[in-house]
């Protein structure tokens, strides 16, 4: 069976659209409210209008405030306000509708609108049930339930990371203009998440390896990319330092930090020769933590059949862009020991490295193609497939019961909170969705972040 050549999806692709669409929504629905991992998590989180929320939320309102031009009093102390995009694009909805319904259905329509392109490029480029594949993996991904309830900017890193790897996988295909259009993107997309250190490097790798861009192209296009990459994040410092906002923060800092602790290297020597001994168990731990087990393992148990019993390989984008993650892993976490507000080593910020999703979800749906067209292995693929799925929804569900298996892949993807808190907190406020608010009593105090 061979690519889809169609403009759209087929008829079929569209009734498992629809079906995909309608599981994802309802999951995602029942990680909102006091379900919202991101703030069920933590030990003790504000509680805002009857449910409860991370300690991020003042951060974004400053976010949303400067894009309104507000007063310089309200978006001061923000300390991610070069994080823009989703409140630049979702502004008429913020306007509407407030911060936290406009973001959400901000955040909604840009993973819907993101999956449907996503599942067009992956029928055109690989097959139908390699989109069948996306689809069942996409629908069921934890990296989206986690995040869904909160309204802020990491809901991005799903659509931006697919986004950024479909543009790059057509770069050898388009004409010069194109290939610089794209990149252009690319970087403008970087002002929505901190992706730029994490995938810059592997693009960079990518092109100059690409056998099938021109010479000539590579020596315009590496400087290009530097360019195109880095203006954006200049452009918003000078707006932000025009306005008067403090963009030396230590999460503004923290690389900056690391770069300066690797010209002290001599300082600590038993300290560095510990935390360096540690690497490759955190390395593990990150490995699985970063992306809620499932997916890391699906991909593996994937790697493993195609590479030895099926000679299926990476590919030259997916490699470059895992060695562009693993290089700001070992640049973390093999850095001497400095002084910071944060801390970037360890795998208690596997969450870090969740973007590296895109490489093991596209490797997998390609093999799944590669699979389905020479009949081998199929059934005992589909199983493993299957048995993926219903893990992750039981994972994603997993809050209206307070499972002990939501709480250990939710509580170890970020370890802010203690171990047992995202149980905890849902029997201790109530499972409920947006819509049936907390009916907490006089001993819960409403603690609306400001």
């Amino acid at each position: 069976m061979q690519p889809s050549q169609q403009r759209f999806l087929s008829l079929n692709l569209i009734y498992w659209l629809g079906a995909c669409f309608f599981v994802l929504l309802l999951q995602m629905y029942l990680n909102t409210g006091t379900l919202s991992a991101y703030a069920a998590t933590l030990d003790k989180p504000a509680l805002y209008n009857g449910y409860y929320v991370n300690y991020d939320w003042p951060q974004y309102v400053a976010n949303y405030n400067f894009i309104r031009g507000e007063d310089h009093s309200v978006w001061e102390n923000g300390l991610v306000l070069r994080r823009i995009l989703l409140y630049v694009i979702g502004f008429p909805f913020l306007k509407i509708f407030g911060f936290y319904a406009g973001s959400l259905i901000t955040i909604v329509l840009t993973l819907l609108t993101t999956f449907f392109f996503f599942f067009r490029f992956v029928e055109r480029e690989f097959g139908e049930f390699a989109c069948k594949v996306a689809m069942l993996l996409l629908g069921s991904y934890s990296g989206i339930m986690y995040w869904i309830g909160s309204p802020f900017v990491q809901n991005l890193v799903v659509p931006l990371s697919l986004i950024v790897y479909m543009l790059l996988y057509q770069l050898h295909k388009k004409s010069l203009y194109k290939k610089t259009f794209y990149l252009t993107v690319i970087g403008v997309l970087f002002t929505g998440y901190d992706l730029l250190p994490l995938f810059a490097p592997g693009i960079l790798l990518y092109i100059t390896l690409h056998k099938s861009i021109e010479l000539k192209q590579k020596l315009w296009l590496l400087p290009i990319t530097i360019v195109t990459f880095l203006l954006p994040q200049l452009l918003i410092k000078l707006w932000l330092t025009a306005r008067g906002a403090n963009t030396n923060t230590g999460n503004e800092e923290a690389y900056k930090v690391i770069i300066t602790a690797y010209t002290h290297i001599l300082n600590d020597l038993p300290a560095w020769y510990i935390r360096i001994k540690n690497v490759p168990e955190t390395l593990l731990h990150c490995f699985f933590r970063s992306n809620f087990y499932v997916l890391p393992l699906l991909f593996i148990f994937s790697w493993f059949i195609g590479r030895w019993y099926l000679s299926f390989k990476l590919n030259l984008l997916e490699r470059c862009l895992l060695l562009s993650v693993l290089f700001l892993f070992l640049f973390n976490n093999i850095a001497p020991p400095y002084e910071g507000e944060w801390q970037m080593w360890g795998d208690w910020l596997a969450r870090l490295y969740q973007a590296v999703f895109v490489v093991y979800l596209l490797y997998i749906i390609r093999l799944a193609e590669h699979i389905y067209k020479i009949k081998k292995m199929l059934l005992f693929f589909n199983i493993i497939m299957f048995l993926a799925i219903v893990t992750n929804v039981l994972i994603n569900t997993g809050g209206l019961y307070a499972s002990s298996l939501s709480n250990f892949v939710y509580s170890n993807f970020y370890l802010h909170g203690s171990p047992n808190s995202y149980s905890k907190n849902i029997i201790y406020y109530g499972a409920r969705p947006l819509g049936f608010p907390v009916h907490y009593n006089s001993e819960i105090k409403d603690e609306t972040p400001k």
